[in-house]
């Protein structure tokens, strides 16, 4: 059987008891492949957060912002005039959305931007979704137990931050977690 060639730092530095990071999203950089990462939720009780790591899987940054989900990322978001590396998650902590800038050329990631945004609850899942027929931004939240509902909620800027307005909800039938949506078609 094939064995890894590179394997991703644990998240010990968030005091974690145990190591619970996945849902992982990947940033290509596209100007220096050298600095693209890795940003990984670690949905502990108790130490959880979200984790930058590089492409060898050293930790960059720890930030202790939760029991954090899924992550998922765009590039180009819009905020305060300018385009962003839009980095979300599913709190599950809060059963919010919650929101950051990913620097490229420092590969940090800022202070959460934005109030945290009342989700389903107990949330679940989460994925980004850029619609080049608008341009609009969204993300699709996941709940984790009742009528198994699916929330789209639309991305925008106000004031410097990120606000999310739910366009649609309905029940998906069964239990879903991960989700991904395409951009292009």
């Amino acid at each position: 059987m094939p064995q890894p060639t590179v394997e991703s730092a644990s998240f010990e530095p968030s005091g974690a008891i145990t190591d619970v990071a996945d849902d992982s999203a990947i940033y290509p950089n596209p100007t220096a492949p050298e600095l693209s990462v890795v940003i990984a939720g670690n949905k502990d009780d108790r130490a959880g957060g979200v984790g930058v790591l590089d492409m060898q899987g050293k930790l960059l940054q720890f930030r202790r912002d939760g029991k954090i989900g899924n992550v998922d990322l765009r590039s180009g978001f819009p905020l305060a005039g300018r385009s962003i590396v839009l980095v979300g998650a599913n709190n599950r902590t809060t059963d919010t959305l919650i929101f950051w800038e990913l620097d490229p050329a420092t590969r940090q990631l800022s202070e959460p931007i934005g109030e945290p945004i009342a989700t389903t609850a107990p949330n679940y899942g989460l994925c980004a979704y850029h619609s080049e027929k608008s341009g609009k931004f969204y993300v699709f939240v996941t709940q984790e137990t009742g009528s198994s509902n699916l929330e789209q909620y639309e991305l925008s800027e106000r004031a410097g931050l990120v606000t999310a307005t739910k366009v649609r909800s309905f029940a998906v039938g069964s239990i879903t977690e991960g989700c991904v949506a395409d951009d292009e078609l």
